[in-house]
């Protein structure tokens, strides 16, 4: 199916309030391997396939013994068919000879011809059954085929893909989402606002993973459709990665994930701290931990570059409703002024050095 193309400035990582959402602030970004998913069966295409597979065998099995089973039937059948038909035919009543006015001669040939057509009308109605049941018993024996030979196909074609399902079982997941006002992520996630919701910049969140060199891929958009045996059994469909990686049940879909995947491990790596360029803080998040934060974000005050870019810290509360509102964090936002004013300040500072240097190379000439 097609993929949508993620336009989206920035992706976003909900956070309960502890040390490693401080780490997180200074570029600390931790790929969890599929065991702590909140979804067990995330990224485990292995053992989802190989349980659907063991249904689907045994569907297929099921149906082998049925038609086999039905097969051994038919010939008991027609003979209890031919049976029946000789008792109701020695049952029927023969009338006597004053009843129908013949002599001994004659009474014999009606007996011959009565048994005669008798004999024939049981042969046509066995010879119309044993038809039907022949029928039938191809049908059936089609099916057999059929039933055996999609087994063969289904054991074959998973012999031939699950190597490369398999390579790929120690992935690690980086999951994110495209929304920063999501009332149920907020719940999950971020400790029912007791947490935070970190922002970084989309393209120098990409730009980063893929300087370090590591088998990482994405950003992904995650796609809402059950993965079935069917689609893990077909060559080209598990030999990209985003389709190994992606899938998730629909009942997922209302996160809006967005994932980066490292293909080959997992773990912490460490990136720039001016990949993060926004935190949300939720509405319960004490004022001990927002302290913390706003030493974090000082600790990038002091380490800030002029091409950091820009940085903002604001509020999150829901409301009875399940909405979500952003606003702005009188104490925090103090912080991140000064934050500004440092990069203004070392733009400004820059800019004059240069064209100091200018004029000193003016005075040598």
């Amino acid at each position: 199916m097609p993929k949508r193309s993620i336009t989206e400035p920035l992706l976003y990582k909900y956070r309960k309030s502890d040390e490693h959402t401080i780490a997180l602030l200074s570029g600390e970004i931790y790929f969890a391997p599929p065991r702590e998913l909140n979804d067990p069966s995330d990224l485990d295409l292995a053992h989802s396939a190989e349980l659907q597979l063991e249904q689907r065998v045994k569907r297929l099995q099921n149906q082998i013994e049925h038609v086999e089973a039905r097969e051994g039937s038919i010939s008991d059948e027609l003979d209890d068919y031919e049976q029946g038909l000789r008792r109701i035919a020695q049952e029927t009543h023969v009338p006597e000879p004053e009843e129908i006015d013949l002599d001994f001669d004659e009474y014999q040939v009606f007996l011959a011809e009565s048994a005669q057509e008798h004999e024939l009308k049981i042969q046509r109605q066995v010879e119309g059954y044993l038809q039907k049941l022949r029928i039938e018993r191809a049908q059936q024996r089609e099916k057999l085929e059929t039933s055996r030979s999609e087994l063969r196909d289904l054991e074959r074609a998973w012999d031939a893909t699950k190597h490369i399902i398999l390579a790929n079982s120690g992935a690690g997941v980086l999951c994110l989402t495209t929304e920063a006002a999501n009332y149920r992520m907020w719940t999950l996630y971020a400790d029912g606002f007791r947490g935070v919701c970190v922002g970084f910049d989309r393209e120098r969140l990409t730009a980063a993973l893929g300087a370090l060199g590591l088998t990482i891929v994405g950003p992904l958009q995650v796609i809402y459709r059950k993965i079935t045996i069917d689609d893990l059994v077909k060559p080209r469909f598990v030999k990209r990665p985003e389709n190994l990686y992606c899938y998730k049940p629909p009942d997922w879909s209302r996160e809006k994930e967005v994932r980066f995947v490292w293909r080959d491990g997992s773990g912490t790596v460490t990136l720039p701290a001016s990949c993060v360029t926004k935190i949300v803080v939720g509405q319960g998040v004490s004022t001990e931990y927002r302290n913390r934060i706003a030493v974090a974000i000082t600790r990038r005050v002091q380490n800030a570059e002029k091409d950091d870019g820009p940085f903002s810290v604001e509020q999150a509360s829901g409301d009875s409703a399940g909405q979500v509102h952003i606003g702005t964090d009188p104490k925090l936002d103090s912080v991140v002024r000064d934050y500004r004013n440092t990069l203004f300040e070392k733009e400004w500072n820059d800019h004059h050095e240069d064209r100091s240097d200018e004029d000193d190379d003016d005075l040598l000439f």
